[in-house]
């Protein structure tokens, strides 16, 4: 067991996704387990998130993706001003749950300037191969995909053989960690995603999202343009009337990456849905506790992710939904749905057409009644379903697939 554990989350501002699930599960970990747990949040992080991480050291200057000339070598700095301060030693743990090109090559000149006798151990979590763009269709070009794979691969190429001491793991995604393993041109690992254990009922919050006689389904976590909240309200507007058995809890928060066209259908459609009785509206962050609470307190759990954003990336919601044994209904062509025919969930797939957006709006609409119509029986298999994502995504399996690497070398 190493002696210090560092967890740098360089997302880590506020007290919403999953920066501070990771953060706060970790620092679980060093109260059950008496681990001595820093987490290295970003300098701009509020005094919210201090309060809740007593052990935390702000000492990150940009957010993960937020890229510029300077900064691999302003991540550099940022680790040499912790080592200044915490006297990193073989012994230390650093982990890098949010990486990217910075990341790495900030690490690479970091490990170059420091003796291997004195390196502590740095493990860098990947969550996805390409980065956000600005537009989110954009991510999908060939010249887009070249450039980033071809970014990733020279910062590979900085860090590969700097020390034993540097590890690489992706999220769950086998395809995503082939691509990397293959981008990397070393051995790359795969790691679970982590979950804090609610500490607090929020009973209050979780009154506002009642809608009584009505089974409920939620879009929840923010409305990206690749994740369908402009498809699920089109669906919800052309397949069910208002008066009918079912209930719509949609989070819209962070709606980024749409082209002009699709932001002013999604504006016009969010205004039209405020009118509808069985449907709620979120639109601003929820802490932790409350949304565990929220996800507690829906029926189903909808994620129409676009196949071309998510064939590769693991979706973090949809691991939550699967512990909190919520059936889900996903698109055909992505990582959700191989999960629920690997049996790892509980749910309805349905055909994401690319090419035709009524052809998909009517598919979605049809799988959401075929799981109305045999809600029972999904429950039960959610409720089935969900012991291996409940053993499996947990700290200690987390930092435990860490450690082994280190111990097997």
């Amino acid at each position: 067991m190493v002696k210090r554990i560092f967890v740098i989350e360089p997302g880590l501002i506020k007290m919403t996704g999953h920066p501070i699930q990771y953060a706060l599960a970790f620092q679980e970990l060093s109260y059950s387990m008496g681990v001595e747990v820093h987490i290295i949040p970003n300098r701009n992080v509020d005094r919210e998130v201090l309060a809740r991480l007593p052990s935390s050291l702000p000492a990150i200057s940009r957010t993960c993706f937020q890229f510029a000339p300077d900064g691999p070598i302003t991540f550099y700095h940022d680790l040499c001003q912790l080592d200044e301060s915490c006297s990193f030693t073989q012994d230390d743990l650093v982990i890098v749950t949010s990486c990217y090109t910075k990341e790495i090559e900030g690490i690479s000149i970091f490990a170059h300037n420091k003796p291997s006798s004195c390196c502590p151990k740095i493990a860098m979590n990947f969550h996805q191969l390409f980065p956000p763009a600005t537009v989110s269709s954009m991510l999908c070009t060939r010249e887009y995909q070249e450039y980033w794979r071809g970014q990733l691969r020279s910062a590979f190429n900085l860090v590969r053989n700097v020390h034993t001491n540097i590890g690489f793991w992706t999220t769950v995604s086998e395809a995503l960690n082939e691509d990397y393993r293959t981008v990397a041109g070393c051995e790359v690992g795969m790691l679970p995603f982590l979950f804090a254990r609610p500490e607090h009922h929020y009973t209050f919050e979780v009154s506002k999202y009642q809608l009584p006689g009505k089974l409920k389904l939620a879009f929840l976590g923010d409305g990206r343009q690749e994740k369908g909240l402009l498809l699920f309200l089109n669906t919800i507007h052309n397949c069910f009337r208002p008066n009918g058995h079912l209930g719509f809890v949609i989070q819209n928060i962070d709606t980024r990456g749409y082209n002009m066209v699709e932001l002013e259908a999604l504006n016009a459609l969010t205004f039209k849905t405020r009118l509808r009785p069985d449907t709620v509206i979120i639109e601003k962050p929820l802490l932790p506790e409350a949304f565990h609470n929220l996800i507690s307190a829906v029926d189903v759990v909808v994620l129409p992710y676009h196949p071309k954003h998510y064939d590769k990336r693991a979706s973090m919601l949809f691991a939550q939904a699967v512990m909190h044994q919520k059936p889900v209904v996903v698109s055909s062509g992505t990582w959700m749905g191989e999960e629920i025919n690997r049996g790892n969930g509980s749910g309805v797939i349905f055909d994401f057409v690319v090419s035709c957006w009524d052809t998909t709006i009517t598919n979605l609409g049809k799988a959401i009644l075929e799981l109305q119509s045999n809600i029972e029986l999904y429950r039960l298999e959610a409720r089935e379903r969900s012991k291996h994502y409940q053993t499996f995504h947990t700290v200690e399996r987390y930092l435990q697939t860490i450690l082994d690497y280190y111990e097997q070398r």
